[in-house]
């Protein structure tokens, strides 16, 4: 017979803890051939819990720690004109997908536009796919946390999960 597991883990208010992870170390992981930091806020890095894909025709709740990936927004006004409706969301960043050269960052109105919104950009590589992107940043913040079962996740941790997602996205 197995020992019955402890409750899970609950926050100082009594509410079930969730997992996270801090944006720049998503950033550090998947690394610069994924996604790029191009404005981050001073301080300490911003905790992902979750991540919303932000629909013009549908647009999305978003809510503290959520990590919004703007799909289909290569325009920089429409990029200028999200970063100013997330001012203040406590969102943990926005990521954008240039249409022009994969590594060149986003116009200085963009950087402007972030930096007073107070939200972090990173922009992911032309050409990466979006749907990869969401598995892998998802994995990472699972990966974070052992909801008070265990040690932290660490980076070999990190490294082990996304090996296995990239294997079953790749059918391995």
């Amino acid at each position: 017979m197995s020992a019955p597991l402890p409750p899970p883990a609950r926050t100082p208010g009594g509410q079930p803890a969730r997992s996270r992870v801090e944006l720049s170390r998503i950033l550090t992981v998947l690394g610069p051939s994924l996604l790029t930091a191009r404005w981050m806020p001073p301080g300490d890095g911003e905790d992902v819990m979750d991540v919303v894909i932000w629909d013009q025709t549908d647009e999305p709740v978003v809510s503290v720690g959520d990590l919004v990936l703007g799909v289909g927004m290569p325009d920089p006004s429409a990029q200028v004109s999200l970063l100013a409706r997330l001012a203040g969301t406590g969102c943990a960043g926005l990521v954008v997908k240039s249409d022009v050269e994969p590594h060149e960052p986003p116009p200085p109105p963009v950087l402007d536009a972030a930096a007073t919104a107070r939200v972090a950009l990173a922009q992911i590589t032309t050409g990466a796919s979006w749907e990869n992107t969401v598995v892998l940043i998802c994995s990472l913040v699972l990966a974070s946390t052992t909801a008070g079962y265990g040690p932290p996740a660490s980076a070999q941790t990190d490294l082990f999960t996304l090996a296995e997602v990239t294997s079953g996205l790749l059918g391995a």
